[in-house]
């Protein structure tokens, strides 16, 4: 992955893993600072997500495209998140969070 993002109510033993095992593979950890409800509506999921990676940062595909397709999902996701996170009321995560994806790529 190039970036893992982890929310602010990550139980702190999974928060210590996540953050040993990016270290070891050198790969950035960003740390939201909603809670876990705020990162699964900012990824657009219905579910909490308390921790996620980037795997593949790209631009979202042209909305004439098929973008159901789930092969693309983590592209969208990672684009999608970034988008909501600029958009959101945090602007300077979603700055900050741009500026580690492309320092990444």
């Amino acid at each position: 992955g190039k970036l893992i993002i982890i929310a602010n109510n990550c139980p702190p033993l999974r928060k210590s893993v996540i953050e040993y095992y990016a270290m070891l593979c050198k790969v950035g950890v960003h740390h939201y600072n909603g809670n876990n409800v705020d990162l699964g509506t900012a990824c657009g999921k219905y579910f909490r997500v308390c921790c996620l990676s980037i795997i593949d940062p790209e631009p979202l595909p042209n909305p004439t495209e098929d973008s159901a397709n789930f092969i693309d999902q983590p592209k969208l996701i990672s684009a999608a998140l970034v988008k909501a996170a600029k958009q959101a009321e945090n602007d300077a995560v979603g700055q900050e969070l741009q500026k580690q994806l492309e320092a990444a790529v």
